[in-house]
């Protein structure tokens, strides 16, 4: 009798180790369907050719897709990247320069998108690429800007604050001790 219900709790142990993993491997197929379907939530890491416009300031690209036939120009705002508003002097324009010397005009660069590829009001999210360099872990780097997470594009989040980290050890650029930002972007727009 005891070697009966012992079979008996076995075989149901195994179904139930079975259901879980069923359950599982659904779970895991809709997530994998969520991310292909519907609008914005396309492909995450997928990467496009873009050609820069202009360098309106340290968190504001205006570019173009070369996929786009009608070649319209898109505000493409760095993700993971919240760099000091121009109004932010001297931080904002050192910003803005840090940019414009990385993108002139006319430069092609890598834009790859995580979860979210637009934002509310309708602007590119993107990890701006240039030859093998993520440059929105350089701007951090180098103190011209904060590392800002915006679930869900957080791919490279890890490695943003690791940058940030450097920068403000070595107190660069933001993190200056003699010159130090004071207010954060994100304050500097709520006031």
């Amino acid at each position: 009798m005891r070697e009966k219900r012992a079979m008996g709790r076995m075989a149901g142990a195994e179904r139930l180790r079975r259901l879980i993993l069923l359950g599982t491997g659904l779970l895991w197929l809709l997530g994998n369907v969520a991310l292909t379907v519907g609008g914005d939530r396309l492909r995450p890491g997928a990467v496009e050719t873009w050609e820069v416009e202009q360098v309106s300031s340290g968190r504001t690209l205006l570019a173009v897709a070369r996929s786009d036939p009608n070649r319209a120009s898109q505000r493409v705002l760095p993700v993971g990247v919240d760099a000091p508003f121009p109004e932010q002097s001297p931080w904002g324009n050192e910003a803005r320069a840090f940019w414009q010397q990385h993108l002139p005009r006319g430069k092609e660069v890598a834009l790859e998108f995580d979860v979210d590829r637009t934002n509310a009001a309708g602007h590119v999210l993107a990890y701006v690429w240039k030859n093998s360099r993520l440059l929105n872990e350089e701007a951090i780097a180098e103190g011209y800007a904060l590392a800002r997470h915006f679930p869900p594009n957080v791919r490279y989040q890890k490695r943003l604050e690791r940058a940030q980290l450097r920068a403000r050890l070595l107190g660069l650029g933001i993190w200056n001790p003699k010159n130090p930002l004071r207010v954060s972007p994100s304050e500097f727009r709520r006031r």
